[in-house]
């Protein structure tokens, strides 16, 4: 998961005192899924994932470290009750921040543990995750002041009411922010110590640990599986989600493949990155099914040149819906707000390249094709391609070096409504910036002698420029602001 629930940005932080007791246990419950192998799962699914112990000979190895501190330090307190053994290794299967904001305290707690990551993960990590950590406390105070105002106002910044079962879960989102800021003190960024490309494969005690990375990239860049053969135990990140899924990447054909993949594998176990843990394939088989389903409505409707809106609003299938949803408040929020809306905007965004030529009449909205894994070309796409996700950068990007073009793209929308795409020769109106640059100009202009801003010539010169304007848009009819 990337988007959090609900101005759930969660800070990381260490309490000024000792490490605190199992009275302060209250987040997460364990769960013995196997001879060895233990879950950590939150009480609260959507916002926080699940953290995975494998207990081995002289050592542990973790999985997925949580969103914050508190959280990373009761799930140490809870495997010390049931295996005195270290922490060896701790894997991210992805970067995203609910999944790796603890790895500063499980290195805190066992400073000689390594922190393994696939390739793709750990240049996110440290060009996303690490900013992100180092402002938490920005961040949280932003959070707190957002959720206490929804809880207030019974509605969320966007309008959305707050009703039914949504209502106790931002009242628990704010309680618990708050705990955090009374004890907030800022925890060390910490990176990969080693990365994969493709596989890993470990012996870990009497089992066989299968480190995969998931190519199709249908959650994040650098999506890695764990698989046990001997259990046919699968702990699958972020490409399975429960108790509703997540379209949070551009990827959702790959998320498509990756899923296809996974019941391939017929796994007995499936660990999800978040929510209860599965022992058959039908919860994996209805994500198929809905992944499937919305992504071919979507592209039909892109096809039609169907406005975002009118697609997002109108698509639905009852049947699969209720199947994850039934009649409850939360559960029908979370889906919509985090699979199907956001899987026909991820489709309009990013859609498929036969179609993003066609709608663009020749000019390629897509990405072009990737490069070698550790090419420049490849990282700063998926820099850009991670800030686009977080709706943190939409436009187009010209990156060279000398002669040679690195990077020449598009990311998100010209004009959401219209479903129009920015491309690499998308034109933009500059409006009032162009002040703020005429302003620098002429700064740098009178610091070289080459005018002075008391210049009668000067004002001569700006208030015939206005007069001209003045003239061009005289005979204009009036509109309303």
């Amino acid at each position: 998961m990337l988007r959090l629930l609900p101005a759930f940005v969660i800070a990381v932080a260490t309490t000024a005192g000792s490490f605190a007791t199992s009275a302060d246990d209250k987040y997460l419950e364990t769960i013995k899924v196997a001879d060895n192998i233990y879950v950590f799962k939150p009480k609260i699914d959507w916002t926080h994932g699940n953290g995975v112990a494998i207990i081995g000979s002289d050592g542990v190895f973790f999985i997925d470290t949580y969103i914050q501190f508190n959280y990373a330090e009761e799930a140490i307190r809870r495997l010390r009750k049931v295996t005195p053994l270290p922490v060896r290794y701790v894997l991210n299967t992805h970067w995203h921040t609910d999944h790796v904001t603890g790895n500063g305290v499980f290195k805190r707690v066992f400073p000689h543990c390594q922190i393994i990551a696939q390739d793709s993960t750990a240049v996110m990590l440290d060009s996303v995750i690490k900013p992100q950590i180092e402002h938490e406390l920005q961040r949280l105070e932003a959070s707190i002041a957002q959720t206490d105002s929804e809880v207030r106002f019974g509605k969320r910044s966007n309008g959305t009411p707050i009703v039914g079962t949504m209502k106790p879960f931002w009242e628990t989102s704010l309680r618990d922010l708050r705990e955090y800021r009374q004890q907030f003190r800022p925890e060390r960024y910490v990176g990969a110590d080693v990365t994969f490309g493709d596989s890993v494969t470990m012996r870990w005690g009497d089992l066989t640990l299968k480190l995969i990375h998931m190519a199709q990239n249908g959650h994040a860049e650098g999506d890695a599986i764990v698989w046990i053969p001997e259990k046919r135990l699968l702990v699958a990140g972020d490409l399975v989600v429960a108790p509703t899924p997540y379209a949070t990447h551009p990827g959702i054909p790959g998320m498509i493949s990756a899923i296809r993949a996974l019941i391939a594998m017929n796994p007995a176990i499936i660990i999800p990155g978040h929510g209860n843990v599965e022992y058959d394939l039908t919860y994996m088989q209805l994500l198929l099914r809905a992944f499937t389903a919305y992504r071919g409505a979507a592209e039909a409707a892109l096809i039609a040149k169907v406005p975002y809106q009118r697609a997002a609003d109108s698509i639905a299938f009852p049947e699969i819906d209720r199947l994850f949803t039934g009649d409850d408040a939360m559960m029908n929020f979370s889906y919509r707000a985090f699979f199907s809306r956001n899987l026909i905007r991820q489709t309009y965004q990013h859609p498929p390249d036969s179609i993003a030529r066609r709608m663009s009449n020749g000019v390629s909205t897509v990405q072009p094709p990737a490069a070698s894994a550790d090419s420049i070309q490849k990282r700063l796409d998926q820099y850009m391609r991670a800030r686009a996700t977080l709706g943190q950068f939409s436009g187009s990007v010209l990156v060279a070096r000398g002669d040679r073009v690195l990077l020449a793209a598009g990311y998100g929308y010209a004009d959401i409504e219209l479903a129009t795409l920015n491309t690499r020769t998308t034109r933009f109106a500059g409006a009032s910036l162009t002040k703020q640059f005429t302003a620098f100009a002429v700064a740098q202009l009178r610091d070289d002698g080459r005018l002075a801003l008391n210049d009668p010539a000067l004002s001569a010169r700006l208030v015939a420029w206005r007069q001209q304007q003045t003239d061009a848009v005289k005979d204009r009819p009036e509109t309303s602001a």
